[in-house]
């Protein structure tokens, strides 16, 4: 008796993925083509139970197969600060954390020391969950941090298959 593909469990891996395979390949096209590829860049959207989290879940393990950091987190007040810390820590989930006004230069310091001990064509993966919870000005900071990132890495000379990078990946309600 096969199992039933259909198990809405917020947040379960149900038996078997089921129309997710397109999202999937782009991801790890995205993680493979190097630096400014498209599919390191994601917001997955729609109702509650249809998948998001599953599907975010996979997409993090998919990263780390590949090599690269895994940061994940739920978006809430204290976002920022919490990736922050994580990436001080190498936790992939992590408590809450305030920050000042200096709090991107923070960030985009640590997201570089990180980089510079991953491989070639490696990168951090920041996996945001929740994403409609986020505020405007976090979601602004990390758009921000991307830019600078891809900034510094062409400044490296490196090819952007050896660049390392960043890929951010968002989940949440079509809210």
């Amino acid at each position: 008796m096969n199992p039933n593909p259909f198990k809405p469990t917020a947040g379960k891996r149900p038996p078997m993925l089921i129309g997710r395979e397109s999202v999937i390949e782009d991801f790890e096209e995205g993680l493979d083509n190097g630096a400014g590829a498209p599919g390191r860049l994601m917001l997955i959207t729609g109702n509650r139970g249809c998948g998001k989290t599953v599907l975010l879940q996979e997409l993090q393990r998919l990263a780390s197969e590949h090599g690269w950091a895994v940061v994940s987190d739920s978006a809430s007040l204290g976002l920022c600060g919490r990736l922050a810390d994580a990436l001080r820590s190498n936790k992939p989930v992590v408590t809450s954390m305030e920050f000042g006004p200096s709090f991107g230069e923070t960030l985009r310091g640590l997201v570089n020391e990180r980089l510079e001990k991953l491989g070639p064509g490696k990168g951090i993966l920041f996996a945001i969950d929740e994403a409609q919870s986020a505020s405007i000005e976090e979601l602004a900071a990390l758009a921000v941090l991307y830019q600078q990132v891809l900034g510094d890495q062409d400044a490296t000379g490196l090819s952007d298959s050896d660049q390392r990078g960043l890929a951010l990946v968002f989940a949440g309600l079509p809210s």
